[in-house]
């Protein structure tokens, strides 16, 4: 338990008086909302000034709380850090003490207590960030690399396609030679029922055969016909789907751009979540 007795400042150095008394204009000039406490050399609360976010009780007079930070910068006379847990004041907190000498002879000690839910928010949100940016970049990354493959495979159907284009090209001049050989057939066919007709009874034989040539040979001209019609409607659609695959392919790039922009982006989100970090490791 604390021992309270009255500070006797007749004994207090100037300088230490002086500290008191402008404690409150360093605490005002603090950029971190702190308590200010000053002891005189024997460990006794000279002087105190409250926080303005946070609590902690002080009371001039009395003696430094054992194994405090006060406590422990009067014995050993030198610098004292200690961070608590928000287990024990219900915040986070970091105390820091300094001793306080004149002309080399110890007269006492100030300590400042600073509040950490800065650097605590700082750390939470910076691992937020780290996290989701993170877990976004690998998701960017491979919708990137899905743009890439998929780039890659509209190229390769761009490519099926105008090989389809320049096949069905290839079988003009089949259907050409096949209407040719249809018309041939169809002047020969008429040409054998004109014989098959001047012999009469000895030329009916070849008079069907003259007529399966000239059916068939319609029927030729017919299928050529179709084929074409057919040919001419695959071109057109094979063209149609060509327009579509490069406007997907367009697209595709405008996404594959545009997700290795994102992946940049968030690796710089990333670097300045870590530079968050440091800085509330350094507050």
């Amino acid at each position: 338990m604390n021992h309270h007795t009255t500070i006797d400042w007749d004994n207090i150095p100037a300088l230490m008086r002086s500290i008191v008394d402008s404690t409150h204009v360093y605490a005002s000039l603090f950029p971190i909302d702190s308590c200010f406490f000053i002891g005189s050399a024997k460990g006794q609360i000279i002087g105190y000034v409250p926080a303005k976010t946070f609590h902690i009780k002080g009371e001039l007079g009395v003696m430094a709380n054992p194994n405090s930070v006060m406590e422990r910068v009067v014995k050993s006379k030198q610098d004292q850090v200690q961070i608590r847990s928000k287990e024990h004041y219900g915040f986070p907190v970091k105390s820091v003490g300094k001793p306080i000498f004149e002309n080399g002879v110890f007269i006492g000690a100030i300590v400042i207590i600073m509040t950490l839910e800065v650097q605590d928010t700082l750390h939470t949100s910076s691992q937020a960030i780290s996290n989701g940016t993170e877990k976004t970049t690998a998701m960017m990354q491979e919708l990137a690399s899905s743009a890439r493959i998929l780039t890659q495979n509209i190229e390769l159907l761009r490519e099926k396609g105008e090989r389809v284009i320049q096949e069905t090209q290839h079988t003009d001049g089949i259907l050409s030679f096949v209407s040719s050989v249809s018309q041939n057939s169809n002047l020969l066919g008429l040409n054998a029922s004109i014989e098959a007709a001047r012999a009469g009874e000895y030329g009916r034989g070849f008079a069907v055969v003259a007529q399966e040539i000239r059916k068939m040979a319609d029927e030729s001209a017919t299928a050529v016909k179709n084929i074409k019609e057919t040919l001419i409607t695959i071109r057109q659609e094979v063209s149609e789907i060509m327009v579509s695959i490069d406007e997907v392919s367009r697209l595709g790039n405008q996404q594959l751009e545009a997700s290795e922009e994102v992946a940049v982006d968030m690796e710089s989100l990333i670097y300045t979540a870590r530079e968050i970090e440091a800085l509330a490791n350094r507050l």
